[in-house]
């Protein structure tokens, strides 16, 4: 039972840094605001990190 518990929080943590990385690769940076989520969306001071957006 512990292995079956472990295998998926293992499977989960796989699946959540795949998914971060690809939506950060899903940015898009305009003029004045940053559209999607992920660290590398808000490199411009005026975008804001905010509840896993970017606003």
């Amino acid at each position: 039972m512990k292995w079956i518990f472990l295998i998926f929080i293992v499977i989960y943590l796989i699946y959540n840094v795949s998914a971060r990385v690809f939506e950060s690769r899903q940015c898009i940076p305009r003029l004045d605001k940053c559209v999607g989520q992920g660290a590398q969306c808000c490199p411009p001071s005026h975008c804001l990190w905010y509840a896993n957006k970017c606003i």
